[in-house]
């Protein structure tokens, strides 16, 4: 009963990881001004079709395939991500920044690791995704909650060894 279900979801997964967005070197913004003079054959993507070098050209996240003057395979970061008017899909990082989709984090943190001069993060190791959804507002913590935070850690961290005990056996 749960073979077909499995199926599914194989085909699913597979399909998901063939998708690979091809854009023409033209629309590329590029200030290499030889490339705009250098006539452009596009090769349209086809799914069997294993001739178009981004056919089998992995990009990580947050980039996508083009093809350059020589119709080489390059990932670059995503140049534009699609507006979500829907906030459902907006996310937090890791540093309470929102985001208004997960491919708007994936481009900002691929930008910064290229060094890009559009780069707005000092650290893009240290931006991830945190949570679906907006952040939210971080208050500052009183001065009777800093002193119990050792106590409060201590207590937590037996009471998790504790749990850990019998799971160990």
């Amino acid at each position: 009963m749960w073979r077909p279900c499995l199926l599914f979801l194989l085909v699913t997964f597979v399909a998901a990881q063939v998708h690979i967005k091809v854009v023409a070197p033209e629309n590329f913004d590029d200030d290499d001004e030889e490339t705009d003079s250098v006539p452009v054959q596009v090769v349209p993507l086809q799914r069997n079709e294993r001739t178009n070098p981004c056919y089998l050209k992995r990009c990580g996240r947050g980039e996508e395939c083009i093809l350059d003057e020589n119709i080489n395979a390059k990932c670059v970061c995503i140049r534009e991500c699609e507006d979500e008017l829907d906030e459902r899909f907006r996310v937090c990082s890791v540093r309470n920044e929102t985001f208004a989709s997960e491919c708007h984090l994936d481009r900002a943190k691929c930008l910064c690791k290229n060094g890009d001069h559009e780069c707005k993060h000092s650290s893009p190791k240290k931006l991830r995704l945190d949570y679906y959804g907006a952040c939210k507002e971080l208050t500052s913590c009183e001065d009777w909650e800093l002193k119990q935070f050792p106590g409060r850690m201590r207590d937590w961290t037996f009471v998790v060894m504790k749990e850990m005990v019998p799971r160990m056996n």
